[in-house]
């Protein structure tokens, strides 16, 4: 969701008509979903993540990770 709102929020730097209907369609997702729980435990796993960049792939926007690998040792 960081992309998809980091996109938007370059384009409310000129907002147009064309603009409201992204905003609608994020927001209304984001109320659809439901809430995340987050619960901590102690233990001795080791999370390795390998993630790949892309920068700059929309005008004036930051590096942002694309895609990665998730595992645990």
């Amino acid at each position: 969701m960081t992309t998809a709102l980091s996109a938007l929020a370059l384009d409310q730097l000129k907002p147009t008509e064309a603009t409201m209907k992204p905003c609608k369609q994020y927001l209304d997702y984001a109320a659809l979903q439901e809430e995340a729980i987050l619960t901590y435990k102690a233990s001795n796993m080791v999370l390795a993540i390998h993630s790949d960049t892309v920068y700059l792939f929309k005008a004036k926007m930051r590096s942002s990770i694309e895609g990665g690998i998730y595992f645990y040792q």
